[in-house]
């Protein structure tokens, strides 16, 4: 059962990936602007001291995330699932 679900993972990979060699933005400019300000919220949270510990860790994790993904305009977790807020 591991075996089938590693595969079934590697052929979405590869669907996913295809021919394609760049990054071709999915993020509207509204969603980039609210990854980049709720990124930087959550880095100040996590690494300002307002949070501490382990969340505090979690949260600049995903503020660093959300930063560079509004940065680049473009999100992984969208394109595996063939999702996309901006038009084609």
């Amino acid at each position: 059962m591991i075996q089938h679900l590693k595969s079934g993972a590697q052929n979405r990979l590869d669907e996913v990936q295809g021919d394609e060699t760049t990054l071709k933005s999915n993020e509207t400019t509204i969603d980039r602007i609210v990854r980049v300000v709720v990124g930087i919220i959550l880095l100040y949270l996590g690494l300002g001291g307002v949070v501490t510990g382990t969340l505090g860790i979690i949260l600049a994790i995903i503020g660093a995330v959300l930063v560079i993904t509004g940065i680049i305009g473009f999100c992984l977790i969208y394109r595996l699932f063939n999702f996309s807020t901006k038009k084609a």
